[in-house]
């Protein structure tokens, strides 16, 4: 599995390049969206179409007990990366935000405003989450 978001990071950062940064954001809440099925379908967790990517990342969070004694023997180490994680939380309902009010989603009577900058924060936040996601996953399953 975590091959695959290296390659479509790559991806991604070439429509960065190509100067299309509604289309890069749409493509970087698809990446972590895609993530989060494949672990919660490994997990046996189901996901409603209607789920937004903040109750999609939440219930990952769950599937992988991430708040729970996040760092073993250190709970104040713990408490920390909690708190991280809430704010990857924060960050991925942005994330879902920002594609429906500038990305490609829903369809646009207009050029997208945002810009290659906006474009490179969404790429930066994906990739965090799903590196972090991997890992986790990984740690489980082996």
């Amino acid at each position: 599995m975590a091959a695959i978001a290296p390659a479509a990071a790559r991806r991604i950062e070439a429509k960065i390049e190509k100067d299309d940064p509604g289309d890069t954001i749409g493509s970087c809440k698809d990446l972590v969206e895609s993530v989060i099925a494949q672990i919660l379908d490994a997990r046996g967790v189901p996901v409603s179409s209607r789920d937004d990517l903040g109750k999609k990342f939440k219930k990952v969070v769950d599937a992988l007990r991430l708040r729970t004694n996040a760092v073993p023997g250190d709970p104040k180490a713990s408490e920390a990366v909690t708190g991280v994680i809430r704010g990857l939380d924060q960050t991925m309902q942005n994330l879902g935000a920002l594609r429906n009010a500038a990305g490609t989603g829903h369809g646009r009577a207009s050029t997208s405003p945002v810009t290659r900058r906006h474009a490179r924060l969404a790429l930066n936040a994906a990739v965090t989450v799903t590196e972090y996601l991997f890992a986790e996953w990984e740690k489980i399953n082996p």
